[in-house]
């Protein structure tokens, strides 16, 4: 789990060879993936220098949407990994379905809460991330982020 959350910070970050490597490391340390097949040339993946931005964030997705095909249970880290990666490639649609699959079984999670806000901002539904955001203090009351994203969205 911690190296999800890794490579979720450098997507955040925009570092995505550091991104990829992590999310490459995750499944190689991950029993739940142990048994499952990588999609092809995942670990054949360009140099850095040749490979760009896109192709690298195409690449964690399928890895993410690979992990959700070999074993869909308990998969609420997936969906929040891939909300983020939906979110840095503005598909801001498929990032808020992720998001919100993830919150179906961590519903009291407030960071989740936040970037769901935050995806839902961010694809111009300012009026539609207001409860999200709401949500997210109802269950941190002192989460800066979530109290400076919803003002941002008023």
């Amino acid at each position: 789990d911690s190296l999800l959350a890794l490579g979720v910070s450098y997507v955040n970050e925009l570092d995505h060879d550091r991104a990829l490597e992590t999310m490459k490391a995750w499944f190689t340390h991950n029993p739940k993936y142990a048994g499952m097949e990588l999609p092809n040339d995942i670990y054949g993946a360009a140099d850095s220098s040749t490979a760009n931005n896109r192709s690298a964030f195409e690449e964690v997705k399928q890895l993410l949407l690979a992990a959700l095909a070999f074993d869909a249970t308990d998969s609420s880290d997936v969906h929040e990994a891939l909300g983020v990666i939906y979110n840095v490639i503005k598909d801001y649609d498929a990032a808020a379905e992720s998001l919100r699959k993830a919150l179906e079984t961590r519903p009291d999670d407030y960071q989740l809460w936040n970037k769901l806000g935050a995806t839902l901002a961010n694809g111009s539904l300012s009026e539609q991330a207001l409860p999200a955001y709401h949500r997210a203090i109802q269950l941190k009351p002192k989460y800066a982020r979530a109290w400076l994203n919803m003002a941002i969205s008023h």
